[in-house]
């Protein structure tokens, strides 16, 4: 009868010993996480500076937050970005618009720079009604409508007639893309010149009776290109 009731007790025994061990290792643990943020707190503290001595990098301690920053003032930027700005404490060209002048009058707030324009009503000038990334422009990829009807589209905020073959047609199917303007043939539509003008004159851009890279057309009585006109001469 002894025996058996030593046996009943060791289960009950291992269960306690289990559930100690647990609660051993959660207080160590808690113990570990609180000391982790005492040291963390202590080295933040710690990082903080009280005089410009302890920052590096030409920076200067700003003591209001104890952080150490690029600029307090003007006095601390150099000569290429000469104003601080007081909010990011941080040297830029300019702050406001009195310190921009010429064909840039007006401060960017967002790179801090001089710029011909913020908004499309700083741009006056006709030809480039609207404002994109400081510069004006005759059109933007969302507003083409200032563009005439003879080049309808927008590239690089320049209108242009033309930006493929597909923007083309009638007596000017082909799109010369480096002046993006529709033209009669191109060094990659050769075939649209057939007939009379079988060549294309890559000069203007226009079906000829011959070319400098097609001159063997011209036979019998005028066997000569004139590679500037495209016509076979005598």
């Amino acid at each position: 009868m002894s025996d058996s009731g030593l046996d009943d007790d060791t289960p009950k025994k291992s269960h306690a010993g289990l559930i100690i061990g647990i609660i051993i290792v959660i207080i160590i643990i808690v113990v570990i996480v609180i000391v982790v943020i005492i040291v963390l707190r202590k080295k933040s503290v710690a990082t903080k500076c009280t005089t410009s001595s302890q920052c590096t990098g030409g920076q200067v301690c700003n003591l209001a937050s104890g952080v150490c920053v690029n600029c307090l003032s003007d006095g601390d930027c150099p000569s290429t970005s000469p104003h601080c700005n007081t909010s990011s404490f941080k040297c830029q060209v300019c702050v406001n618009d009195t310190q921009c002048s010429g064909t840039t009058p007006h401060c960017s707030t967002s790179t801090g720079t001089c710029v011909a324009c913020n908004t499309a009503t700083d741009c006056t000038a006709a030809a480039t009604p609207l404002c994109n990334s400081g510069t004006c422009v005759a059109c933007t990829t969302s507003d083409a409508s200032h563009c005439p009807t003879t080049a309808p589209l927008c590239n690089n905020g320049a209108c242009i007639a033309c930006a493929s073959d597909g923007d083309c047609s009638g007596i000017t199917p082909a799109c010369d893309t480096t002046t993006n303007k529709c033209v009669t043939c191109t060094s990659s539509n050769l075939s649209l010149c057939t007939n009379s003008t079988p060549a294309c004159n890559l000069t203007t851009n226009n079906c000829a009776q011959c070319s400098a890279a097609n001159s063997t057309l011209c036979t019998g009585l005028t066997p000569n290109c004139n590679t500037t006109t495209g016509n076979c001469a005598p």
